[in-house]
């Protein structure tokens, strides 16, 4: 039987072959029409990764394309061949939670309650209508009293979990206020 998520699943696992040996051989890329090209044959294009006879196409991070694939041009290689771009110069994710600390007593894990807690009481992403210079007077009046009781040390509310989620709220809040005042800035123009 006939089955074409298997023979897409093939045609990948020897696009991926390619393409790891022409890492490897430090191949020079050929770029065109805002996409890296790793072999030579005109791209099929089918999201930001096409396939076709064998070669791989991904977007060129030097186009204009919205969601290029970066490349420092270092490579992490695994223990079972598994060949990836360093994770250099970004953003760790996983150093934002402790080893050793439960999983309920992480910061993330009480910041993710906290937005499940006020998305019960004022409905999920409430949070997000905020976009004016009263709303915003809001959090950060809300910002500066929960730092001072964390930094009081007062523990009648989880307030470094609310200044984390207040921090969110105006820096949200900031940025949609000056986006509609550059908004409103080139209407006038």
């Amino acid at each position: 039987m006939y089955d074409a998520d298997y023979e897409q699943w093939v045609e990948e696992q020897a696009a991926l072959e390619k393409f790891q040996e022409w890492r490897k051989s430090q191949a020079t890329d050929q770029r065109k029409d805002g996409w890296l090209v790793l072999g030579i044959t005109e791209p099929v294009r089918d999201g930001s990764v096409t396939r076709g006879e064998g070669t791989v196409y991904v977007k060129d991070e030097n186009s204009d394309q919205k969601y290029p694939v970066k490349d420092s041009g270092k490579r992490f290689e695994s223990s079972d061949g598994m060949v990836r771009d360093t994770s250099e110069n970004k953003p760790q994710f996983t150093l934002m939670f402790p080893k050793g600390v439960p999983y309920e007593e992480q910061l993330m894990t009480r910041v993710a309650d906290l937005y499940h807690k006020g998305g019960v009481k004022y409905g999920a992403r409430n949070w997000e209508k905020s976009c004016t210079e009263e709303s915003l007077a809001k959090h950060e009046d809300c910002l500066m009293r929960h730092v001072v009781k964390f930094l009081l040390g007062m523990e009648d509310e989880d307030h470094a979990a609310a200044v984390v989620w207040n921090v969110n709220a105006v820096l949200l809040t900031r940025r949609k206020i000056a986006l509609a005042e550059k908004a409103k800035l080139d209407a006038e123009d």
